[in-house]
């Protein structure tokens, strides 16, 4: 049996909620077969176990497990996204005689099929339901026997950790792309742009800060054509490929920022080939905090060696001025 990906986790956790339902809300606090769970109130990071003294038969074929779900209190599933925390576990069904005890700890990370990435319980309220499962193989198929709840809550002064925080980053004046040629004059030209990306874990305090995902464009303000290649022009935006661009804020006060762009550089350059955008070109910029701090993060990156008609070369140089929000909410 392959292990279930992150949205199919998800989905069960939807279904999960949308049986709970359909349950009455007397049976909320007694279901149809007691078992017990414990802690009575858990933590981000606890161990809940749930046990149930089985008080019938099993047909051939059929087994019984536990699934728990957490649901944020007072709001819908949806207050969920953008947290990297445990939703969702199941056991695998068991068969277990009449008389016998069910027991399943639950620990967040330890997944049914192998350890999850994110090792802690999401807050609000986890439902521990127990089911009896017709055919062992198949938990699509299922039938509801009870329910219990126990809440999840922060500790004091507890951050819940891998928070998905949007990230805005701003060129301002004094940004500039430059082309180099041996025997052609440069050509330099202002540029501006907004890339957006998010933080790739949790804000601690002294601590490097990793931005992934930088999706947006550079737009030059007048890239001339180059002398050698007057037939051919540079884009008009320099796109960022949000999978390949990433920026490392250290806690030294270094930042490094691969911008990937699409295009080949010599396209970049303005020598073509002509045609669709092919290939990337990635900017290994690299700087270090100033005075200003993150309000006016100064970076730079060069690309020699571009290959260019007539066997010549060029280079492009960038140099640029950021504005980079760590709030949210740009």
């Amino acid at each position: 049996m392959t292990r279930p990906t992150r949205s199919i986790q998800l989905a069960c956790a939807a279904a999960a909620a949308c049986l709970l339902a359909l349950v009455p809300a007397a049976q909320a606090g007694v279901p149809h077969t007691p078992f017990k769970v414990t802690p009575a109130t858990a933590g981000t990071s606890s161990l809940i176990t749930a046990s149930w003294k089985v008080d019938r038969r099993l047909k051939r074929g059929e087994g019984f497990g536990f699934e728990l779900s957490v649901v944020p209190s007072g709001s819908d599933a949806g207050a969920l996204d953008g947290y990297n925390c445990v939703r969702y576990a199941d056991s695998r069904p068991r068969v277990v005689r009449k008389g016998s005890v069910l027991r399943m700890t639950f620990r967040p990370g330890a997944g049914r099929f192998g350890p999850e990435p994110w090792k802690t319980w999401c807050p609000g309220t986890a439902r521990v339901l127990l089911f009896r499962y017709p055919q062992r193989t198949d938990t699509n198929v299922s039938r509801f026997l009870g329910l219990r709840t126990v809440p999840i809550t922060l500790a004091p002064g507890e951050i819940l950790p891998f928070t998905s925080t949007s990230i805005k980053v701003t060129l301002l004046p004094g940004s500039t792309l430059t082309a180099t040629a041996t025997g052609r004059p440069d050509r330099s030209t202002p540029v501006t742009g907004v890339l957006r990306g998010v933080v790739d874990g949790p804000f601690a305090p002294n601590r490097d800060i990793h931005v992934i995902s930088l999706a947006g464009a550079l737009t030059p303000a007048s890239f001339a054509p180059d002398p050698l290649c007057p037939d051919t022009t540079p884009p008009a935006t320099f796109d960022a490929v949000p999978a390949s661009s990433a920026m490392l804020l250290k806690a030294s006060g270094d930042t490094t920022w691969n911008l990937t762009l699409n295009g080949a550089p010599s396209q970049l350059f303005g020598c073509g080939p002509a045609g669709p955008l092919t290939g990337t070109t990635t900017l290994a910029l690299a700087g270090h905090v100033g005075p200003k701090g993150l309000l006016e993060l100064q970076q730079t990156a060069s690309v020699p060696g571009i290959a260019l008609p007539g066997g010549s070369q060029g280079g492009l140089a960038a140099s640029l001025v950021l504005n980079v929000d760590l709030s949210g909410t740009g």
